[in-house]
């Protein structure tokens, strides 16, 4: 079966995949990699969730995806750190 690789899936995948893989953040992260992969912020993710993603796109993100599992800090792959505050 051909899966429908669209914003939701693939971040929904990516969340599961990460969280098997002892990443503190799962969704976060998987949320910052694909913005980064795609030149979008965040919000464009979520009001575009079903947008399928090109054979392109969808490797930029896979390569994205394997540095991080190697545990390169995500600031160093994106060249941006995150702040949050209370």
């Amino acid at each position: 079966m051909q899966r429908d690789w669209n914003i939701k899936n693939i971040l929904e995948w990516t969340t599961r995949y990460f969280a098997d893989r002892g990443i503190q953040e799962p969704r976060l992260e998987a949320d910052l990699l694909l913005a980064h992969a795609l030149q979008k912020d965040r919000v464009f993710l979520y009001a575009n969730y079903d947008i399928p993603l090109n054979q392109e796109e969808r490797d930029k993100y896979k390569q994205l995806i394997i540095r991080r599992v190697k545990q390169e800090p995500l600031a160093y792959i994106t060249g941006q750190k995150e702040f949050m505050s209370a």
